[in-house]
């Protein structure tokens, strides 16, 4: 789009514009735009392994919902702060590897409880990859000064917590007040 535009990449083109335009931008289409082919290639390569993994898994109006409802979140938190905005899908793809993480280690967690090992235990592979991205999460909370950190970390964080709701449903666990 930026070369359609006479720009020659995307990031003039995004320096070109006001202060508002660029938190429009940010609040509507953020979760849907990439600041160039490499960003969005890391964004697709984390959809396509998380996101088949838990559609598989789940299903995917869950997986839809998950983007949605992260995506914007994940792009509305900085705005929240103060910053501009960011764009890409990278909190949807933050909160979709912590999901993977919290599902993939469920399993082979019941395969434990249940005391038989089945191919429950292939899902010990997807933690690893997980994993990578827990780290990289951990990093950002030391240098945490951009709103593409905060939509990471926040992107993350709610992964987090709605990849916990998740697995809690998928295995049928009801929380109870005590």
């Amino acid at each position: 789009m930026a070369n359609l535009l006479g720009f020659s990449s995307v990031q003039p083109l995004l320096n070109s514009l006001s202060r508002e335009t660029k938190i429009f931008l940010a609040a509507t289409v953020g979760p849907f735009i990439h600041q160039g082919s490499d960003h969005l290639t890391d964004n697709i390569s984390v959809l396509l392994v998380a996101g088949a993994y838990l559609e598989y898994e789940c299903n995917r109006n869950s997986l839809y919902g998950f983007y949605l409802g992260v995506g914007y979140l994940a792009a509305w938190a900085p705005l929240t702060l103060g910053f501009t905005g960011a764009v890409g899908a990278s909190g949807v793809t933050y909160g979709l590897t912590t999901w993977l993480l919290v599902h993939s280690i469920s399993r082979p967690l019941e395969v434990a409880y249940d005391g038989a090992i089945d191919r429950r235990i292939l899902h010990f592979a997807p933690v690893f990859f997980g994993l990578v991205k827990a780290r990289e999460t951990a990093a950002i909370l030391s240098m945490m000064d951009g709103a593409d950190d905060v939509t990471h970390f926040f992107g993350a964080f709610v992964g987090l917590l709605l990849g916990i709701y998740f697995v809690l449903d998928y295995h049928d666990i009801q929380i109870t007040n005590l």
